[in-house]
């Protein structure tokens, strides 16, 4: 295989300046014997000498490009990705960065996201996945990653709803959604409030006796009598003698 020969020396010229000659040494070792391992279809046992290289000497770029390749034959795309990832921050401009970069980009597509369209009556509705908003429908091609999400969907003069979705790598959701209307705000049903009007009872009429225009008519009435008896009584005679005299 001399595509993979080629590859294997290129990863052990990469490890040509160590700190340390004895690490340097384990290093170059490691990553033999994880190539071969790769040439003989045995990704796990590579992927331990891919480990070892990683840990001797952290901060060269192409044990993590080995890794990663290692751990996709194995189906681990999560792992597989964080190495090629790994790989792309330590060396950007690599010679097989874009070849790096469109492995990822494969992996996500096919093993790890799928696609999502959100269609929604009324249209223009604003859409958050997960609690991020994504946009306003009509949304179409959105990837999202596997397994379970939640869709809210939210318009003015409208019910939000809330729906629950399941990702599968490699496939397309299709999310249908009609929001209903708000009921219309009418007048307010609170009756006004009313002034209360209580009849107050007359307080009780006085007795006769005890009114003061009786007892002015009684006076009245004595007086002019006491008058008109003295006017019309007629002179008693002087008496003399005794003790009482008129």
């Amino acid at each position: 295989m001399p595509g993979r020969l080629g590859l294997a020396i290129l990863a052990l010229a990469a490890l040509a300046a160590p700190a340390h000659a004895s690490t340097d040494d384990d290093a170059r070792d490691a990553m033999a014997r994880g190539v071969a391992a790769l040439g003989t279809g045995d990704p796990a046992r590579a992927l331990i000498e891919f480990t070892l290289a990683i840990q001797l000497v952290p901060d060269a770029p192409v044990p993590y490009r080995y890794a990663g390749e290692a751990l996709e034959q194995l189906g681990r795309w999560d792992e597989a990705l964080a190495r090629y990832d790994q790989y792309l921050r330590i060396r950007p401009d690599g010679r097989d960065a874009d070849d790096v970069r469109a492995r990822m980009a494969r992996i996500r597509t096919e093993h790890l996201e799928g696609r999502v369209a959100i269609r929604c009556v009324p249209d223009g509705a604003r859409v958050a996945i997960d609690g991020v908003e994504v946009g306003v429908t009509p949304l179409v091609g959105l990837r999202i990653g596997r397994g379970a999400h939640t869709v809210e969907v939210v318009a003015s003069d409208h019910v939000p709803k809330r729906l629950s979705i399941t990702v599968t790598p490699g496939t397309e959701v299709l999310v249908p959604c009609k929001l209903d209307r708000l009921p219309p705000r009418g007048p307010s049903t609170v009756a006004p409030a009313r002034a209360v009007v209580r009849k107050v009872a007359p307080a009780p009429a006085k007795p006769w006796y005890r009114r003061p225009w009786v007892w002015a008519v009684a006076g009245a009435v004595v007086i002019g009598g006491g008058v008109a008896t003295y006017v019309a009584w007629p002179s008693l005679p002087r008496t003399a003698g005794g003790d009482i005299g008129f």
